[in-house]
């Protein structure tokens, strides 16, 4: 059998960004606690995500084991024929498919963070939110923290977190639609806050005849350092929503394939931007929710899982997806402010915490 550290993989995106407050608290305090928790708090339990707005309500369920030294394991529970392994150590993520023999090799989605990008990350989510204390909550005799993030433009989901208070670890995430309509709610059962420290658990076993395929990567670029990376033009927004940063310019490489992605967020709402070469087998979506004409003349493909919106553009050379935590019209209005060339874009790097 092959041994594979065992690796760290994120619980919720950006999740951990965000502080439990209670009256009288420092913010800044609680997100340095929080920062704490997600390298720190061993526990393990059943993560629940239930996609309401889809046009079948879907149930997706892990089974997470956080071991509190940056090792983490995430098992895919909810299709036994597309069995899912993550597991992250803070320097890789290896994604192992049992069905398909397969393990692929990424780096970490967890990398650490300086008290300047903790303050920077923080500016700008209360530049962006309106943060409250909406209520307290007991389960099995754990206390914790209703906290409301309200957006202040009304163009991204509202969103209310559970967090336990001796911890810091996010119990249920709820997030709300343009409607205000409960739309994703993500939650822990079988919660307990201990873990079994075993050698074993620190490594995941393959079969030997498992492939290995590595995804490299190259980050913090700028436009003219990814274009002679990609071969092609870079298409970047002209418009953002307000209180979107760029966050990280990356382009992925896996054999002969290249993927480029903008990395945008407004401290707690993301919004990526992936570009690849366009694939004529490759070049129709089913989704239910049809076909978008955007003002360019170019043909969209839009759906929608949970807050998260999908736009897919695929017309020769380059095909480009939207993905992002903000609502249709929004994420419209950006694919259509696409373009290449000299002219100004619509963000500057900012320096924030590279928790994601």
């Amino acid at each position: 059998m092959k041994k594979i550290p065992l690796l760290f993989a994120f619980l919720l995106i950006l999740s951990f960004l965000l502080p439990p407050l209670s009256l009288g608290q420092d913010i800044n305090e609680a997100l340095t606690k929080m920062i704490e928790a997600n390298s720190k708090v061993k526990y393990q339990g059943v993560l629940t995500t239930i996609l309401i707005n889809t046009p079948f309500t879907q149930v997706y369920k892990y089974k997470v084991i956080n071991y509190g030294n940056s090792y983490r394991r995430e098992e895919f529970l909810t299709d036994a024929t597309n069995k899912k392994i993550n597991f992250d150590d803070g320097k890789y993520l290896w994604r192992f498919f049992p069905n398909k023999n397969l393990v692929i090799k990424e780096k970490s989605r967890l990398n650490s963070s300086s008290d300047s990008g903790i303050q920077n990350n923080l500016k700008l989510l209360k530049q962006n939110y309106t943060i409250q204390v909406v209520g307290e909550y007991n389960v099995n005799t754990r206390n914790g923290y209703k906290i409301l993030f309200k957006p202040k433009q009304p163009d991204r989901p509202q969103q209310i977190f559970w967090v336990d208070s001796e911890t810091g670890v996010p119990f249920r995430i709820e997030k709300y639609g343009p409607e205000h309509n409960l739309v994703s709610v993500s939650s822990f059962s079988q919660i307990k806050y201990s873990v079994p420290q075993k050698k074993d658990n620190l490594f995941l076993k393959v079969p030997t005849e498992t492939n290995l395929t590595e995804v490299k990567e190259k980050s913090i670029l700028s436009i003219d350092k990814a274009e002679p990376l990609m071969g092609s033009p870079v298409f970047y927004p002209h418009y953002l929503p307000s209180g979107f940063k760029l966050k990280n310019i990356v382009v992925r490489f896996q054999g002969k394939d290249k993927v480029l992605q903008l990395f945008f967020t407004d401290g707690l709402s993301s919004l990526s931007v992936f570009q690849k070469k366009f694939e004529p087998k490759y070049s129709m979506v089913n989704t239910p929710f049809g076909k978008v004409k955007l003002k360019t003349g170019r043909e969209a493909f839009f759906k929608t899982s949970g807050t998260l919106n999908i736009l897919n553009i695929r017309s020769q050379p380059i095909q480009i997806t939207l993905m992002g935590e903000i609502f249709k019209k929004e994420i419209i209005k950006v694919a259509e402010s696409l373009s290449s060339g000299k002219l100004k874009p619509a963000f500057n790097f900012i320096k924030t915490s590279p928790l994601k």
